[in-house]
């Protein structure tokens, strides 16, 4: 899995294809054992990738990774409820925050306005 930052886009190869995937298109990544569940336009991929393997190569301000089973694209947050812990997609998926990422989220967000 390579992420092309000329194009935009993350190239992730499975058994018999290549999924050529907009990084403005993923809302969230999902970690399970050695993979990586990948969410865009309301369908996903596995990768046989654990998420620490995107950690060097999510390094622009439009990923966060709120707990280490998940990696969200800030563009694609409806709302952050930090007495709950917890981050809500526009999709409608609920994304915990972990105690420890709390923090550094909340500080994230304190200079970003979310886009509607």
């Amino acid at each position: 899995m390579i992420i092309d930052r000329t194009l935009g886009q993350l190239k992730v190869a499975c058994k018999e294809s290549t999924y050529l995937i907009d990084l403005s298109e993923i809302s969230h990544m999902h970690a399970s054992s050695n993979y990586s569940f990948i969410y865009y336009k309301h369908k996903y991929v596995l990768a046989s990738k654990t998420l620490s393997y995107f950690d060097d190569q999510l390094t622009d301000d439009k990923f966060i990774r709120p707990h280490r089973s998940y990696y969200v694209n800030v563009d694609h947050i409806e709302k952050i409820n930090y007495s709950k812990r917890e981050i809500t997609l526009r999709t409608g998926k609920v994304i915990p925050i972990s105690r420890s990422k709390r923090k550094m989220i909340k500080s994230f967000f304190s200079g970003v306005v979310i886009k509607e």
